[in-house]
Order: C-alpha cells, then structure tokens, then sequence
C-alpha cells in the first residue's frame, strides 16, 4: 500500500476559507515503555559521559541541557498542530517552534508519521531541519492521520490538482 505525499506547500488563505486545524498529542509511553526506556536511557549515558569529560561546570551544563533537549522527544509528550500559517509543534515545556508553509520542501505521511523536510535543508545539519511528527497509534488521537488525508484532498481540491 502506498503512502499518499503531501508535497506541494499549502495556500495560506484558500477559496474556500481557512481550513480546521488539526491538532495532535503524542506520548511515547502511552505507545509502548520500550522506545521511551531506551531513550532515557541512551540520554543518561551521553549526559554521563559529558559530566565526565572534564570540562568545566559552566560549559558542562550547558552541553547537558542541550543534549535533554534534544533527547526529549523520544521519552517525553509533544504537541502538534497543522493549519494554514503551517506547522507547528511543542516539546514538553519548550515554546512552540513553526514553520511556515514556504519554508516547507515537502511533508510526506508515513507509516509511522508525518515527515516535514525544510527548503535549504542541506549537508549534515539537514536532519535539525527535518521535522518528524509522530502520529499515535494506540491513542483516541489515531484518527489524525485521516485529518492528514482529508486536509491534503481538501487542499487539492482547492488547489485545482
């Protein structure tokens, strides 16, 4: 079976009105301990080894702040939103970050979420600019991916494709 892609940036303001957001809520440990375990896990140890680098306190909180940042997607909730400015996400208790649809390449469904790659996304800081926003699969919220689906027919609808 084939995963539909949503490729083309959306209108900010279409025909027909704005559209009606679509809002999700994912928790790794709703989903399964295995993966949010391994993340704790995987981020104890490098924190570890930066506390046990020897480098100074002040340089050694910082980098340790920055690694629980950025680990903290696989073992804590985040928030999602899609609308017409573009999409938007939450990481526990970080402000929203969003990217606007003409700064989006492309944004594909997959199995397992909604990819968002960046325009200019490239060489080896390209994966801090691709978004991927995982869908809940055992949650009531396992209806956003036919809020995905409905959304992009809607677009292409009004889009004339």
């Amino acid at each position: 079976m084939s995963i539909p892609s949503l490729t083309k940036p959306i209108a900010p303001a279409p025909l027909g009105g704005p559209r009606e957001p679509i809002e999700w809520t994912f928790d790794p440990w709703s989903e399964g301990v295995a993966r949010p375990l391994a993340a704790v896990a995987s981020t104890l140890g490098v924190v570890s080894l930066a506390c046990f680098s020897r480098l100074p306190l002040p340089a050694c909180t910082v980098l340790v702040l920055g690694i629980v940042v950025l680990m903290a997607p696989g073992f804590v909730a985040s928030r999602f939103r899609i609308d017409d400015a573009g999409v938007s996400r939450r990481v526990a208790f970080l402000p929203w970050s969003q990217m606007p649809w003409d700064r989006v390449k492309s944004a594909t469904l997959r199995r397992r979420g909604l990819l968002v790659e960046a325009r200019g996304a490239l060489g080896f800081l390209a994966n801090l600019r691709t978004w991927a926003l995982p869908l809940p699969a055992k949650a009531d919220d396992g209806a956003a991916r036919e809020r995905l689906l409905a959304w992009r027919d809607a677009r292409r609808n009004n889009d004339g494709d």
